[in-house]
């Protein structure tokens, strides 16, 4: 008998969700428990699509920034997931591509660096501030908008 109460209560607390924990320092290879966090916002979407999470899952973000590698896949299967910070305020969903520069000085205190070849970017985050990028001298004739215009450059049409 005490074995078929201990089923029941489990059977109950699956059909009213489950919380996975995800932490920048976690492991996707972990449960998603407190204790051992998965890592990527990625895989615990997947495990919250398992049969045994049900409706009013909860995904509970550590402090820190996800790099989404991929887009989220949200099915009918997700209805009622909820996706939240532990901390409000304090977990970054982010689709930027991180990479590490190596800032070198340029001019007139001007900083330089290079960056990863076929990396596609409309802005530029150093530190979490917006940086200015530069235009010159890799201007497209013709495109004045987003390619900016300068004193010492003009760009003729013709």
């Amino acid at each position: 008998m005490n074995g078929f109460i201990l089923w029941m209560l489990c059977c109950a607390s699956w059909s009213l969700g489950a919380d996975i924990f995800v932490s920048p320092d976690g492991d996707d290879a972990h449960a998603g428990t407190e204790e051992f966090p998965m890592r990527s916002v990625e895989a615990a979407v997947r495990k919250a699509g398992q049969g045994h999470y049900g409706k009013g899952c909860q995904i509970i973000l550590a402090d820190g920034i996800y790099h989404l590698e991929e887009p989220l896949l949200l099915r009918p299967v997700h209805s009622g997931l909820t996706i939240r910070a532990k901390n409000p305020h304090k977990a970054v969903l982010s689709g930027a591509q991180p990479f590490v520069a190596d800032w070198k000085p340029f001019r007139d205190g001007i900083m330089r660096t290079s960056v990863p070849s076929g990396l596609e970017m409309d802005v530029l985050l150093v530190n979490g501030k917006p940086m200015h990028m530069a235009r010159y001298p890799n201007v497209t004739p013709g495109e004045r908008i987003f390619q900016g215009t300068a004193r010492t450059r003009t760009i003729r049409n013709g």
